[in-house]
């Protein structure tokens, strides 16, 4: 029994201590970099992997808004277009292979995949019309959207080829296991946040209140994010897993939320607007709920940059999206996750060690009487 006891006492401990590191580890201490542009006044990163190549669109020299991908040896470089002057990259695996869509030289809008050694090549199958794709898991599975008579969402793997997923009206994400998330039509005014599985089963995910809701990620473990509107027809980031349903993450004090991103540690990436009506990117986890991504960088770093969306975070917890400053404009912006290896017991923790050992002692003399 007494050793059972000390054993507990090591135990809680322990528990305290590891329950208080990991809320200090998930409090990242970040780094800003504004990762600039191509030549012209705006740029925006929407996806970045797990070894920091960042993609997403800016204006070039000439004024044309071109897809970038970025890595810290080569800085930003131009995508290029399918022939047209407008293209955008949207999603970025593990091997570098980029998504996205463009336009050709009869301007028509075409999704893409490209990676280094092919350059940019129109998605095969997806015919003479209107598509975006929007997500590329590491298998080299992309999915997005394209328009027929209708919208609807499609799904491409190289070995299989195109298929049309009709019941979704366009998709947002996919995750290593194949499974697919979007939105589908519920009613002739609205849509629904959805789950499509890798074995052609799907599930409506529900809502906060509202009429329409559209899923945008997917983690491995099968968590989803996305935005759902309210009874009030307010837009609410939301979070979902099939032991919980469908949650609302919060706010920052304004009416207008959306989760763009999820990773396999389920960090939540996203924008809130504020008391003030403002943007602001936030990061959300169980430890730490909601929180402004501008409140957790000191000031000086920043330099007058408002973080204003968050659209991309990787499992590093590295975050990439939109920034603002009045004397410059729009930038790409990426926060480094300057993770502490070994984080120290607070002081406050050792307080408690003289009440725990005293407590101790006095079950030892009880034990002696």
């Amino acid at each position: 029994m007494k050793q059972n006891f000390f054993k507990n006492a090591a135990y809680f401990m322990t528990a305290v201590s590891l329950s208080i590191s990991s809320s200090n580890a998930l409090a990242a201490n970040y780094s800003f970099t504004n990762l600039g542009t191509l030549g012209w006044n705006y740029s925006i990163a929407h996806d970045i992997n797990n070894s920091r190549q960042i993609v997403g669109n800016s204006y070039n020299s000439n004024r044309q808004n071109v897809g970038f991908i970025y890595d810290a040896s080569n800085g930003m470089q131009s995508l290029g277009t399918l022939g047209g002057n407008y293209s955008t990259a949207i999603s970025i695996n593990n091997s570098g292979q980029v998504v996205g869509n463009s336009t050709n030289s009869t301007n028509d809008t075409r999704a893409f995949i490209y990676d280094a050694h092919n350059g940019m090549k129109v998605i095969s199958g997806l015919g003479n019309t209107f598509s975006s794709a929007s997500s590329i898991n590491d298998l080299g599975q992309i999915v997005g959207r394209v328009n027929r008579v209708d919208s609807s969402a499609f799904f491409y793997d190289k070995a299989t080829g195109l298929k049309e997923i009709t019941s979704l009206n366009s998709a947002g994400n996919i995750n290593s296991l194949g499974q697919i998330v979007g939105s589908g039509d519920i009613t002739p005014n609205g849509t629904s946040a959805f789950l499509y599985n890798a074995d052609a089963t799907t599930k409506d995910l529900g809502n906060l209140g509202g009429k329409s809701g559209f899923a945008s990620s997917i983690n491995d473990s099968g968590e989803i994010v996305g935005v759902s509107y309210d009874t009030n027809n307010k837009s609410r980031a939301f979070i979902y897993d099939d032991d919980n349903g469908m949650r609302d993450l919060g706010d920052l004090g304004g009416d207008s939320h959306a989760a763009r991103d999820i990773n396999d540690l389920g960090q939540v990436v996203g924008f809130s607007t504020d008391v003030n009506n403002q943007r602001r990117a936030f990061i959300y986890d169980d430890i730490n709920g909601l929180q402004d991504l501008n409140t957790l960088i000191k000031p000086k770093d920043l330099n007058g940059w408002v973080l204003r969306q968050a659209l991309g975070i990787n499992d590093n917890g590295d975050i990439v999206g939109e920034a603002y400053k009045a004397s410059v404009g729009t930038r790409a912006f990426l926060l480094t996750n300057n993770k502490i290896s070994a984080v120290p017991v607070p002081p406050a923790l050792w307080l408690l060690t003289p009440i725990l050992f005293a407590f101790i002692g006095l079950r030892r003399q009880s034990k002696l009487v």
